[in-house]
């Protein structure tokens, strides 16, 4: 399935559930680029409160939870529970344009959910410093 068809049918699928509800997060927008159990739960947890959430997966290491306990016909139970109410996206963090598409996202969100080794956002040239003059700017606009 083309990329605009999986985000067609997740916008679909989101106006869907909250039709008629009026979700308590429903105006901030999350970046989860978290790996494995935790923080993505947590991510999930947030969008099941109404925030937007947005999942950054790595072109080359997909999230381990893809793996975990595929059943039949590729469903992949893990990822289904702790991607929920998640729009994914795949970006290349070390290349200049993906970087470039990240960087334009924290600086339209509210959230950043990450669980990288220290100084790992630092390498990619994404430091604290830099991260939180983005989040000031956005909460001044």
């Amino acid at each position: 399935m083309h990329l605009d068809e999986r985000m067609s049918d997740f916008i679909r699928q989101r106006r869907a559930y909250r039709q008629g509800r009026e979700l308590p997060l429903k105006d901030l927008r999350i970046i989860d680029l978290s790996t494995v159990v935790a923080a993505p739960f947590a991510a999930t947890l947030l969008g099941d409160f109404g925030a937007e959430v947005i999942k950054i997966e790595n072109p080359t290491l997909p999230d381990a939870t893809h793996a975990w306990g595929v059943l039949k016909g590729g469903i992949q139970p893990w990822w289904s529970v702790v991607s929920r109410n998640k729009l994914p996206v795949t970006l290349n963090l070390k290349a200049p344009e993906g970087a470039k598409i990240f960087a334009d996202l924290v600086v339209k969100s509210d959230v950043l959910i990450e669980n990288m080794r220290p100084g790992a956002l630092d390498r990619l040239g994404f430091t604290a410093e830099l991260t939180l003059q983005a989040c000031f700017r956005m909460r001044m606009n």
